[in-house]
């Protein structure tokens, strides 16, 4: 890759969420933590020809004009995605090269799946905001393709983590299930899955919420034991 790739202010959340997905998944196959938020920024930004993430944002706020606020696609390109496997390969020694070409395949799949699912929110409702607008839900967070949310009265947070796969469709892996005075058991959704990634998402976040607010209508008192370890996260 010869020319620099321009990100706009508008883009740059976007960017952040996409080099600390790929920070993640190379984690992932390789078994090691992820990179820091400063190091995966700069290497994602010098991947695409700026000398890093502050010169990258120093830029974008000079070209504010041309900003359509479009959404920030870098995988259907062959030459940017070998741009960013050469990059992180090189900033990254210790880590094999499969390991990073595999990371950025599945992070290539995770983002058509995204644009898939932005295109079809209309037709089939559901947004990341409309998700977490949940009764039961006190706050939550996101980064990458991780979300992390905190149920009214229960300190301890539960994350969801999403998988775009082969298929097309998204998987979901939670850190905890949810066993309430109302429940005979734990639930465990018998399928961690959805059509699309925000569909997923959904599934994902109700697993938990449902349970919990059957619990609280009941007038039973919301409690940190309510949450139960998955050992699948």
């Amino acid at each position: 890759m010869s020319t620099l790739y321009p990100v706009y202010l508008s883009q740059i959340k976007a960017f952040n969420e996409m080099a600390a997905a790929l920070a993640q998944f190379i984690a992932n196959e390789s078994s090691t933590e992820p990179l820091k938020a400063i190091k995966r920024n700069d290497y994602l930004a010098q991947a695409l020809k700026h000398k890093g993430h502050s010169d990258l944002k120093y830029r974008a706020k000079s070209i504010t004009q041309a900003d359509k606020s479009e959404p920030f696609v870098l995988f259907s390109s062959p030459e940017i995605t070998k741009a960013i496997i050469s990059t992180f390969s090189s900033k990254m020694p210790d880590i094999k090269l499969a390991h990073i070409e595999r990371a950025v395949n599945k992070l290539r799949e995770f983002e058509a799946v995204k644009l898939n699912s932005t295109i079809t929110l209309q037709v089939k409702g559901w947004t990341e905001e409309a998700v977490f607008d949940d009764e039961a839900i006190f706050k939550y967070q996101s980064k990458g393709s991780e979300y992390t949310f905190w149920l009214k009265g229960i300190s301890t947070p539960v994350k969801a983590l999403l998988i775009p796969t082969l298929r097309g469709n998204v998987d979901f892996r939670l850190s905890h299930y949810i066993k309430t005075p109302e429940q005979m058991g734990v639930y465990r959704p018998s399928l961690q899955s959805g059509d699309y990634y925000h569909y997923a998402l959904e599934r994902a976040v109700s697993s938990i919420t449902q349970y919990y607010q059957i619990a609280v209508n009941k007038g039973h008192e919301p409690n940190d034991s309510w949450l139960v370890e998955s050992g699948h996260f």
